[in-house]
């Protein structure tokens, strides 16, 4: 390769590095253009938990339930829409369980939020709020119960969750049957050692005797030793009085 050759190789390699780099720009404000409108969205919705936060404490001047208030509002919020809607893997039915929430816990804060400037601009309680404030409290705790069961059902519905309940169900199926069969194998044996046995008893005690002893200690035998075919075996024999002769 001569230098005129080499010189223009390198231009193009610069050429080339340099649309690479516009390309990656313009790949990059793609991208960030729906990160910033999610992130205003998810500042503004924080800020409506202040309010919430605010609302709850002046309320009931407890710290504790109005930090609780707020899992019922924006942080579920970010949690159902950020985090599960926007699960790569999420199936149709996650996906319309964590809309549907998202939309009830941004409903909630704005509620909250609502109130919050009510009673910032001086109202009284009965004039802010559309409902007594024993139901308010009552339905926070709807609230919380609700997406509680939401979480339920989004990670029931689960695809990975539900496939490896199958593996787990099927694995011990497999493991049932496997002991059933051993335990049958083993009670087979059993049961062949004692037909082997049998066998050897009657060839040295005749099979009468055999069966009519295991008769007896089976308890179908009576205590005089009667068969069922009204005879008197060899125990009957041995059991009877001298009166009986």
């Amino acid at each position: 390769m001569n230098i005129r050759d080499a010189l223009l190789a390198k231009r193009r390699q610069k050429a080339q590095a340099k649309q690479a780099q516009v390309e990656k720009k313009r790949k990059n404000k793609i991208h960030i253009v729906p990160t910033i409108a999610l992130t205003s969205a998810n500042v503004l919705v924080l800020s409506l938990d202040y309010r919430v936060f605010e609302a709850m404490y002046k309320l009931t001047d407890n710290i504790a339930l109005a930090i609780f208030a707020l899992f019922t509002t924006g942080i579920m919020f970010i949690l159902w829409f950020d985090i599960l809607y926007q699960y790569l893997l999420a199936n149709e039915i996650q996906k319309g369980i964590a809309l549907g929430f998202s939309a009830m816990s941004l409903m909630s804060a704005g509620f909250f939020a609502f109130l919050d400037y009510g009673l910032s601009a001086g109202f009284g309680v009965d004039a802010v709020l559309p409902v007594e404030a024993t139901l308010l409290f009552a339905g926070m705790v709807v609230l919380t119960v609700a997406n509680g069961v939401g979480l339920f059902a989004w990670y029931i519905y689960d695809d990975q969750v539900m496939r490896k309940s199958i593996v787990e169900r099927n694995r011990a199926e497999n493991e049932f049957d496997a002991e059933t069969m051993e335990d049958a194998s083993l009670m087979l044996e059993k049961a062949g050692k004692v037909l082997e046995k049998k066998q050897i008893m009657e060839k040295r005690f005749g099979k009468e005797a055999v069966d009519e002893m295991m008769m007896m200690l089976s308890g179908i035998e009576d205590v005089l030793g009667v068969d069922l075919n009204g005879r008197v075996g060899t125990m009957g024999v041995l059991a009877r009085s001298p009166s009986d002769n």
